[in-house]
């Protein structure tokens, strides 16, 4: 059913024209800013230095935020009131510890107030982990991934749940709220951080060699073929379940529902405005060197060559650091709402 043109009647022009700003708020909702954008950060570094165990203990996390701030502030333009520090530092009022408390106090405001064109950084180094139980059916292994407060870590290295911050709960008060048009960059530099917002999309937008293109093309005829075994599919079924994958972000496969196939398909007008760059993939552990230089070293250095590189140059850099001379074995993941075109620029 076709709808009627908007028409304005002899009888309420009175009013209209006595109200027109009221008016074009209605016809173009979150057109009209009330100020210019702005842009704001929080930064959560955790050295646990109350643990006793010394393997519970980091050593780059209180660097890692201050030069974060540094280059945010020189180099992209971020006034220093707008930006939040919570570490456990030994000079830092008790207020600005990086505990369950006080991170969720400055996650539950960090994007209040918001207006269209926003920018926000949220940046995460500590200790990450998975849940042991296997009831989220949201997730492809049905676990969890959780951050950890310094509170959530005791002395003697037993860890608190109830103090611990599920991808959930990050995903209801970072990104379900946001805006169309305000921008979202998160990075955590953390053990299995890799879907650590819950976004779709992560494995479409890998920087792949020709090898580990190879690789991957070997494993997707596996998987058909397993399919086909399983289900006895058709050869026309194979071919349109083939075609398929490369259009749409689900794909079942063995029993399970995967968010993301790796063959998404990418709209030219997607909106590219909630990015999360995290440390390694769900399974992993994130590793740091003798000297604290972790993932968040290699993008600050890259950074401070190159201000406004691609996401596909700052895959590769972040993707390809030694630890303690030895190349780590941990996968540094992208996820995002929708798959990203990898030549576009980093925003921050």
């Amino acid at each position: 059913m076709r709808r009627p043109p908007f028409v304005i009647s002899h009888k309420n022009l009175s009013s209209v024209l006595q109200k027109p700003a009221q008016l074009w708020t209605s016809l173009s909702p979150n057109r009209i800013r009330s100020r210019a954008p702005i842009k704001k950060a929080l930064l959560i570094g955790i050295n646990y230095q109350n643990a006793r165990d010394r393997e519970e203990r980091l050593d780059g996390p209180h660097k890692d935020v201050h030069r974060v701030e540094a280059l945010l502030i020189k180099q992209y333009g971020y006034n220093k009131d707008r930006i939040v520090i919570l570490t456990d530092e030994e000079n830092v009022p008790e207020d600005r510890q990086p505990t369950h408390v006080n991170i969720m106090r400055e996650l539950n405001k960090f994007v209040e107030g918001q207006e269209q064109g926003d920018y926000f950084l949220v940046y995460y180094a500590g200790h990450g982990i998975q849940s042991t139980w296997r009831g989220d059916s949201m997730e492809e292994d049905g676990r969890d991934e959780l951050i950890i407060p310094s509170d959530a870590l005791g002395w003697n290295g037993q860890r608190k749940p109830e103090l611990m911050i599920s991808d959930d709960k990050l995903k209801e008060i970072l990104v379900d709220p946001l805006l169309r048009k305000s921008h979202l960059t998160a990075i955590f530099d953390s053990c299995h951080s890799g879907t650590v917002l819950d976004l779709p999309h992560h494995r479409c937008n890998r920087v792949y060699t020709w090898n580990s293109r190879l690789r991957r093309i070997g494993r997707r005829v596996l998987e058909l073929l397993s399919e086909v075994e399983k289900h006895r599919f058709s050869p026309a079924e194979i071919v349109k379940k083939t075609v398929d994958s490369k259009k749409t972000s689900s794909l079942p496969i063995k029993g399970r529902t995967m968010t993301c196939s790796g063959y998404c398909l990418r709209l030219k007008r997607a909106n590219q405005n909630i990015i999360c760059l995290s440390a390694c993939k769900d399974s992993e552990n994130a590793y740091e060197s003798r000297d604290g230089s972790s993932m968040t070293t290699a993008l600050i250095d890259l950074l401070e060559r190159c201000p406004r590189p691609t996401l596909k140059e700052t895959m590769r850099a972040v993707s390809s650091r030694p630890i303690n001379g030895v190349k780590e074995s941990s996968s540094p993941q992208l996820s995002s709402r929708h798959p990203l075109r990898m030549n576009s620029f980093l925003k921050l």
